[in-house]
């Protein structure tokens, strides 16, 4: 949910959110939000909420206390919201050694797939999250596929801790397609065109 405010209000909006975080997910059986500002491209300032849950069915269970504190003290401030999408994780395209809260600075990527070309895409995807997988710690990879009603888009983060992990990203993805190619007969130039040419622009 990308989240839109009046520029005055913007030290005490994140304040407000910063507060109901630390009180909501720091109790038992609480949910788990975190809250990020874009800081590039068209939605540069506004501010992005995400919500974890296991399943649909846990979210329903949360208690309303939080959402309660929510309308009361933030929604007054939020001039404009984007509505709530639901995403779902995709473990086998993913490499995800961030926890929760601990890498705040992410590469975000937004991607939808062409009628048809699942295969292209998802063998490029899945093959990375391989490769990172075999290097370790070097990169923190999570994919996650649009639920409900938004057929082949996907969304794609890189986390990193600060920003560091951005301007290292040259040395990094390097890596990355070594690795790649070792364990996929040589195959990254040819899978990645692949990969390109499956997302529709």
């Amino acid at each position: 949910m990308y989240l839109d405010f009046n520029t005055a209000d913007a030290n005490e909006v994140k304040s407000l959110i910063g507060e109901k975080t630390k009180k909501i997910n720091n109790t038992l059986g609480g949910e788990k939000n975190y809250t990020f500002q874009v800081t590039a491209g068209e939605k540069n300032a506004q501010l992005v909420r995400f919500l974890y849950a296991d399943s649909f069915g846990q979210i329903e269970a949360y208690p309303k206390k939080g959402n309660e504190w929510w309308w009361k003290n933030v929604s007054p401030k939020i001039t404009n919201s984007s509505g709530t999408k639901f995403l779902q994780f995709a473990a086998d395209a993913s490499h995800n050694i961030a926890k929760p809260g601990e890498k705040k600075v992410w590469k975000v990527l937004f991607y939808k797939i062409k009628p048809g070309e699942d295969e292209n895409f998802w063998r490029y995807r899945k093959n990375v999250a391989k490769a990172a997988a075999e290097l370790g710690d070097e990169i923190s990879l999570r994919v996650e596929l649009f639920h409900r009603g938004i057929p082949g888009r996907v969304l794609v983060t890189y986390a990193h801790k600060d920003y560091t992990g951005l301007d290292n990203e040259s040395e990094s993805w390097p890596k990355v397609v070594k690795k790649y190619n070792e364990m996929f007969n040589g195959n990254y130039n040819a899978n990645n065109v692949a990969f390109s040419k499956s997302l529709e622009m």
